[in-house]
């Protein structure tokens, strides 16, 4: 299920395959306003986000790529990427999308019959999340291997040699001397202040100053043994809302063992730029 929120309202893309409104006064869900062909479970819409106040986006797992102007309240495009897509972020001018087998496609949304570019995550395994930097010169990506990369829409020699990956989101063991690796779940840029905010299944949020590759701060878990599964930043960058859960029945080596999760829980959290705005000292080097 994926969120997007307009100037006045909230929409929801729901696993049925419908897009709904969120009727604040009533505190319920609306009826459908958008109801796609669902074939299966991998047709349930997981992404969707506003490029601008006419034209909301919206993905399946299956790769389809809806557009929606909610001026004439209906679909007015709509493209297959003829592959599973895991990740997608967009902007008044750029779409991208992470699909399977790592490949990161970037749509021009003036001209968005066919993508503008198709390339590589720079990632070994499968992607958690993308998102675009404030300027839209570029992305980042994030993967189940506790690796984020940061690339340029440049193709030029000179902004390629920009681009590179760093590990985030490890514990070590220190008797083994072995790193345990937990998946970096969101990705969310600050666009006040221009750092990254990285969350993991170890149930940290880290800050990164990305552009001089240092993190800045680590903020303590929020609980014990809960994986963070849903962070977001409010528009003015003053507050964090964090969503956990129990997700230690991705490492059970038994898959017809019992299962019992913990109950999940959401914090908000206030933003003080000194926790986030880049500085040069006291700041730890991306690796």
């Amino acid at each position: 299920m994926g969120v997007a929120h307009s100037e006045h309202t909230t929409y929801a893309g729901c696993w049925d395959g419908t897009v709904r409104q969120f009727d604040y006064e009533n505190t319920r869900m609306t009826s459908p306003i958008v109801t796609t062909q669902v074939r299966d479970t991998s047709s349930s819409i997981t992404h969707i986000q506003f490029a601008d106040t006419n034209l909301m986006i919206f993905t399946t797992i299956d790769g389809l790529i809806y557009y929606y102007d909610p001026r004439l309240r209906r679909i007015v495009d709509k493209h297959d990427c003829s592959s599973k897509l895991f990740a997608m972020d967009s902007s008044p001018q750029i779409l991208t999308v992470g699909l399977a087998d790592n490949q990161v496609q970037l749509y021009d949304l003036r001209k968005r019959e066919s993508p503008w570019q198709c390339r590589t995550s720079g990632l070994k395994y499968q992607m958690t999340s993308i998102r675009q930097f404030p300027s839209e010169a570029g992305y980042a990506v994030s993967g189940i291997d506790g690796r984020v990369c940061i690339d340029y829409n440049d193709l030029s020699e000179e902004a390629q040699s920009l681009k590179y990956a760093f590990k985030c989101h490890r514990e070590k063991d220190k008797e083994s001397h072995t790193d345990t690796v937990y998946p970096v779940t969101n990705l969310r840029f600050h666009k006040q202040y221009n750092s990254l905010f990285t969350t993991g299944g170890d149930g940290h949020i880290c800050v990164w100053d990305w552009v001089r590759r240092r993190r800045m701060r680590q903020f303590p878990k929020i609980a014990e043994n809960l994986a963070i599964s849903h962070f977001d930043i409010s528009y003015d960058g003053s507050l964090m809302a964090v969503g956990l859960s129990d997700d230690a029945y991705l490492r059970l080596s038994d898959t017809d063992a019992p299962f019992i999760p913990k109950s999940g829980k959401v914090f908000f959290k206030r933003i003080e730029a000194m926790e986030c705005k880049p500085k040069e000292s006291n700041s730890q080097v991306a690796s």
